[in-house]
């Protein structure tokens, strides 16, 4: 209510049923969202085969995948989507590419803030700048623990071991999600809304703390004058 969103098309949010309605979701919807690239790494299939089971069980749980669906992708969404009819029409992939200028930041806002959770199966991150704005936003993550990931997470989520590890046609070793994991951590805070809220003022005070570019230029300048310095 003290901060609202305003919209690139002028529109103001005040709440989260305000966000979501903004999408065409109703305020009743349990909205799962992923902001990512349709990339191999990223694994949208693990993402995919983990809320199947969800959105079986519960009718008004949607999936929202902000990325691209058309340009070279990873994954065919229609014909994955197509392997299980149930669920099928609740899967929303509009189609928004992610490029270097991206969407207007207020848009953005009001997209994640309209998610009641985030779900990412990705192999890696070097920081992952989708999960930190999720947490900002006040939305947990489920994610794994790996690579920077845990950083980034912090107390703001649930952390998941990771399957195996996956040697890629790149050379390097990525990890694989634990699909059914995945599936009972998705369960297990769909059930608990005081745990949601408590992991969303976990999540924005970690991000508040740790993740200021302030923070970030100070440490910055500091690596490269003792690179330069030979410290």
């Amino acid at each position: 209510e003290e901060r609202p969103i305003t919209t690139s098309t002028g529109v103001t949010l005040k709440t989260k049923a305000d966000c979501k309605k903004a999408f065409g979701y109703d305020a009743a919807d349990f909205l799962i969202g992923r902001v990512d690239t349709n990339s191999g790494r990223k694994d949208f299939a693990a993402t995919w085969k983990a809320l199947v089971p969800v959105m079986r069980r519960h009718k008004h749980v949607k999936a929202h995948f902000h990325c691209s669906n058309r340009s070279n992708p990873a994954i065919n969404f229609d014909s994955m989507l197509s392997r299980d009819l149930v669920t099928a029409d609740r899967f929303y992939t509009p189609g928004l590419k992610n490029d270097f200028e991206g969407w207007p930041q207020q848009d953005m806002n009001a997209l994640v803030n309209a998610f009641d959770l985030v779900v990412s199966t990705s192999r890696g991150e070097g920081f992952g700048f989708s999960n930190a704005e999720a947490l900002a936003c006040g939305v947990p993550v489920i994610a794994q623990n790996v690579s920077a990931i845990p950083e980034v997470v912090g107390p703001g989520g649930v952390l998941l071991e990771p399957q195996r590890l996956l040697t890629v046609p790149s050379g390097e070793d990525q990890w694989l999600a634990d699909i059914d994991a995945f599936t009972d951590a998705v369960s297990d805070l769909y059930n608990s809304p005081t745990r949601r809220r408590d992991l969303g003022r976990k999540g924005v005070e970690h991000v508040r703390q740790n993740f200021q570019w302030d923070k970030s230029k100070a440490f910055l300048l500091h690596a490269l004058t003792s690179a330069v310095l030979g410290g």
